[in-house]
């Protein structure tokens, strides 16, 4: 029961700060300030996989829901975390990186779907500003 509060903290504080250092201050019409937060997020997942997602998972659920949807989606299974309740995986092209993001957080077990991406301890290289 630790490991899952302490994989939900640790997923809620990522999203947290990937959703403050996305936004924008300023005020603009709607489709430049859409246009400011897509270059914003862009600049933060510079360093995603390009079609790779990082899933938890509730260990009373278990891991077979998930990848059988996997299967379904013929998505690629790299790493099935032995530590954490957590599969890597890569979306096929044909399958929008955010539909497959929706989906997969619709299915039972879930706890977060993060883009598989590289951070830097440092922040000159996370492009986060």
């Amino acid at each position: 029961m630790k490991s899952i509060s302490f994989i939900k903290m640790l997923f809620t504080a990522t999203l947290a700060a990937t959703t403050i250092s996305a936004c924008s201050s300023q005020k603009a019409t709607v489709p430049q300030e859409r246009k400011a937060v897509r270059t914003q997020m862009d600049r933060v997942y510079s360093d995603v996989t390009p079609h790779g997602l990082i899933i938890s998972f509730d260990s009373a659920v278990g891991s077979a829901p998930l990848l059988r949807k996997a299967a379904k989606m013929k998505c690629t299974i790299l790493y099935q975390y032995k530590n954490f309740n957590m599969v890597a995986l890569t979306v096929p092209d044909s399958i929008d990186i955010r539909e497959a993001i929706t989906t997969f957080r619709k299915v039972k077990g879930v706890i977060a779907v993060e883009r598989d991406r590289i951070l830097h301890l440092d922040n000159n290289n996370n492009n986060i500003q």
